[in-house]
C-alpha cells in the first residue's frame, strides 16, 4: 500500500538520480572546456556579450566548428 514511507523511498531515489545527473553534466562540461581549451580567448570575448555564459559561449563554439576563432573573429 501506498504510505508515508513508501513516498519517502520515491523521493530519496529521485534526489539519488537529481545528484547523479548533475554529476555528470559537471563531467560533461569540464570534458568540454578541455576539448575547447584552443578556444578558450574565444570563449572569454563571447561570455563579454550580455546573455552568453560560458556554456553558451561553448555551444556556440561546438556549433560553429573547429576554426572559430576565424569565424567568430568577424562577430565578436
Amino acid at each position: 500500500p501506498c504510505g508515508p514511507l513508501r513516498s519517502q523511498g520515491y523521493c530519496r531515489r529521485g534526489l539519488e538520480e537529481i545528484e547523479q545527473t548533475e554529476k555528470h553534466m559537471a563531467e560533461l562540461e569540464k570534458a568540454l572546456a578541455a576539448a575547447q581549451s584552443a578556444e578558450q580567448d574565444t570563449i572569454v570575448r563571447l561570455c563579454g556579450h550580455p546573455g552568453i555564459s560560458t556554456l553558451s559561449a561553448q555551444q556556440i563554439i561546438a556549433e560553429v566548428g573547429p576554426h572559430a576563432s576565424a569565424s567568430l573573429r568577424l562577430v565578436i
